[in-house]
């Protein structure tokens, strides 16, 4: 059992929880290349003049890239491309202090492990794979309660209608 870091790599968990956030990584990577924002021309609805044209989406990027777009500025895709290409690949890097000095050169690494234990431990919903569930052998691994287990606590608890201690009703 680790606490959770988003600035340490992934080499340095379990392989079992490498492989995790590595095929997680493919996942995205696989849903951002196939979805991508996409603006058309369409005649409006109520014509103002000949030839009038609104904006419409045609197709819209996923809402995990959204969130990361709209909340760090001078974002791009490219960072994303190449960040999720290193988790696949194993070669993500950690934030490295160097003399009072932070370089946020790997500051995508970092945010998109951040995205991907996100996902693991507490599930997901996506544009291609649909609903996912958390990962119980990551929610361990980190220190939190299995997530069946969490369910079924709440699940309420059926009366038995009959026994082997009853007796036969015949």
């Amino acid at each position: 059992m680790f606490g959770w870091n988003a600035d340490v790599p992934l080499y340095t968990w379990a392989m079992p929880i490498q492989n995790y956030f590595r095929s997680h990584a493919r996942l995205l990577l696989e849903e951002i290349t196939t979805n991508e924002l996409k603006v058309i021309l369409t005649p409006a609805p109520q014509q103002r003049f000949v030839g009038h044209m609104i904006r419409s989406v045609e197709s819209e990027n996923p809402k995990w890239y959204q969130a990361i777009y709209s909340s760090h500025p001078h974002w791009n895709r490219t960072r994303t491309l190449r960040s999720l290409g290193r988790i696949v690949l194993g070669k993500d890097r950690e934030i490295v202090e160097n003399q009072g000095y932070i370089s946020m050169a790997y500051s995508s690494d970092a945010i998109h492990r951040l995205l991907i234990y996100d996902h693991l431990v507490h599930g997901m919903t996506s544009i291609r794979f649909g609903e996912m569930l958390p990962q119980d052998m990551v929610r361990e691994y980190f220190g939190l309660e299995r997530f069946m287990s969490s369910v079924r606590e709440e699940e309420p608890e059926q009366e038995e209608l009959w026994s082997f201690n009853d007796p036969v009703p015949f």
